[in-house]
Parts: structure tokens; sequence; C-alpha cells
């Protein structure tokens, strides 16, 4: 099979993979809500990162190694397990220790939601670009622990590869695929809470949708570290 015929019968069940809400949704959104497109389109990035490393842990042989050493991967998983555990937790955090707003704020964010700014945090730097950067770690963190990336990875993407020189290729080909579609529908997924942003922009809606994708990331963490042990 030839790496355009594995794309092309991969597509579909990419397609498949990304419509059904994931963990890496919810963070996107988490941080579209927070911080606008910007937050969002930075957290897009951060969950191609962890997609694209699991599928080059793929193609270096990761499924292979999770069969010949399956409790170093039990091991992992609780790592990861660990890490969207203390993801959820510091997100949580985050929404307690933010002050309620003013009623003038409400207002003023109620009226111009999601606009970007020039503020500096008094160091030159613009919170923007340090909300972004901060949307980015937090987004790449949680695709790297989340264990629907490496399952999917490892269980899925071999199917659409035939045994030879270009296995390699050919999976790294498919997470790039992979990646590009997810990446698209978060795109629009970022779209629609932009266009939203009158209801969502209001900081009860914002923090309770930064408290859900908290506990979900917990409980996610937890019922993996569960499973794993």
């Amino acid at each position: 099979m030839t790496i355009a015929a594995a794309l092309l019968a991969f597509l579909p069940v990419a397609v498949s993979l990304v419509l059904v809400p994931g963990v890496n949704n919810l963070v996107v959104l988490r941080e579209t809500v927070a911080h606008g497109r910007h937050g969002g389109y930075a957290a897009i990035a951060g969950t191609s990162i962890g997609i694209l490393a699991w599928s080059a842990a793929v193609a270096v042989g990761l499924g292979s190694l999770a069969t010949q050493h399956p409790q170093a991967f039990v091991w992992f998983q609780v790592t990861g397990a660990a890490l969207l555990v203390a993801n959820g937790l510091w997100s949580g955090l985050r929404v307690l220790r933010r002050p309620e707003p003013a009623r003038n704020e409400q207002s003023r964010e109620h009226s111009v939601p999601f606009q970007p700014t020039d503020r500096s945090d008094g160091r030159g730097r613009s919170v923007l670009s340090i909300e972004g950067r901060a949307s980015f770690r937090s987004a790449a963190v949680t695709s790297l622990a989340n264990p629907r990336c490496p399952v999917t990875a490892a269980s899925v993407l071999p199917q659409f590869v035939a045994p030879g020189s270009a296995a390699a290729m050919t999976t790294l080909a498919l997470g790039a695929l992979w990646t590009l579609v997810a990446g698209l529908w978060n795109m629009v997924g970022v779209q629609l809470a932009h266009r939203g942003r009158g209801l969502l922009s209001r900081p009860s809606a914002k923090r309770a949708i930064e408290g859900v994708s908290s506990m979900a990331l917990v409980t996610v963490g937890i019922s993996v570290a569960t499973a794993a042990t």
C-alpha cells in the first residue's frame, strides 16, 4: 500500500476519531473562553504537538515496546494520568483564586468580549503573548498526557501501514493527517465559541466551563490510573 493510498483509507477514520469529543477539545474550548481566539489557536498548536509526538513514537516502535515491556507501559500510563490530574487541579485552583470582577467590569466584558489588547505586564511583555504561551503549554501537556493519543496511535495507525521500509514514513504521514483533521475540527470549535462570545464571555460562564474541563481532566486521569493498576 502506498502512502497516498494509506492516507485515503485513513481519512474517514481520522474524521470519526476527532468527532468524538475528548479532553483535548475541552482544553481548546477552555483556553478560547479564557483568552479568546488567540488562546484557542495556541491551544490547538499544543494539542497538535501531542498527536504528532505520539504518532512519531509509534513510528519508531512504541507499540512493540509496550508489548515487550507491559509493566513499563503501565508506569508510563500512571505518569500520564498524574499529569492530567495535576493539570486539572491547577486549572481548578486558577478558577477558585480568580477574583470575581466588579459589576462595571462584567458589563465591559459582556459588551466587548475577547478583544485583543496591547496591555503589558510592566516589563515590556504583551499580556496576550503571555496568555498564548500559557494556553500552548497547558494544551501540550494535556495532549501528551492524554491516554487517548498513545492508545489510538498504537492501535489504529498500524492498521493502515503495510510492512516494509516505508512503514515509519507512512505512520508519520498518518499522524500528520490525524493532526490536521483534529486541528481543523478544533478551529471550528474556536470559531463557534468566539461567535457565542456574548454568552461565553460572562464571568459565570467562563468559570463554569473552566471548572467542568478541570473536573474532566481529573476524572480521566484517575480513571486511567485505576485501570492501569
